[in-house]
């Protein structure tokens, strides 16, 4: 698959050529087309379920003093909760490279979101870098159940 240049961010499209291609999957395909199909509600719990268990593993890798082996899953889900954020505001993913301007114009974002993101994306191997993302989710989740369930004007 053809990595858009507003896509290829080295973090998550690097040199490492064991790490799984598939991140931000579905937002690259979404861009190829026009009227890409609505995003589903049930793709976003998939996101912010799949931290529940894969935040734990990772932060036994942490607790287990292996912060190298944990810093490529925890990549993994930073781009699952990338992915959830611009979903939970009913918008693909369309820029990786400039996303602190991105993330500041959503709506609905955890507070200081630019913030603790950049702390994850410079320091992956770091175990302060867990702490933020599983506190980044558990943020998402209550402001997704709470903006999905909010009256809509039109």
């Amino acid at each position: 698959m053809k990595i858009p240049d507003s896509m290829n961010h080295p973090l998550f499209f690097g040199r490492d050529t064991k790490r799984d291609k598939g991140c931000f999957r579905e937002d690259i395909v979404a861009l190829s087309f026009r009227d890409a199909p609505p995003l589903s509600p049930e793709k976003l719990k998939q996101k912010l379920d799949g931290w529940k268990t894969e935040g734990e593993k990772i932060r036994q890798l942490f607790s287990e003093r292996k912060p190298h082996e944990a810093s490529g899953p925890l990549i993994d889900q930073l781009s699952c909760f990338i992915q959830a954020l611009f979903w939970c505001n009913n918008s693909w993913v369309h820029d990786l490279v400039h996303w602190q301007n991105t993330v500041d114009n959503l709506p609905v974002r955890p507070v200081n979101a630019v913030e603790r993101l950049e702390l994850i994306f410079t320091r992956p191997s770091h175990f302060t870098a867990w702490i933020q993302l599983n506190e980044l989710f558990s943020e998402l989740e209550k402001k997704a159940a709470s903006h999905l369930r909010a009256p809509r004007m039109e």
